[in-house]
């Protein structure tokens, strides 16, 4: 419930600042405290904020190098499911 709720927080943040380094940071350390949250051991939770932080990268990445709002809303709504998981 976490996760979407930041991920929609970080789409207005990339389009105010355009920096999806830091939008990648911001969502792998929210994974990674989320994760801690709910008691999963270290090790595990900075496993899987380090792929969010993979995943993520890509994704804020592409959303800040489409040139068409159709295509940025295209990557945007495809994208959202992956950080579902």
């Amino acid at each position: 419930m976490l996760m979407p709720i930041a991920l929609a927080a970080l789409l207005r943040l990339i389009l105010v600042t355009e920096n999806w380094l830091m939008c990648a940071g911001i969502y792998a350390l929210a994974r990674a405290m989320g994760g801690l949250l709910f008691s999963q051991e270290l090790g595990e939770s900075a496993l899987w904020a380090g792929a969010a932080f993979v995943v993520s990268a890509l994704y804020f990445w592409l959303l800040t190098h489409m040139s068409t709002p159709t295509r940025w809303w295209s990557v945007a709504i495809l994208g959202f499911p992956l950080f579902l998981l």
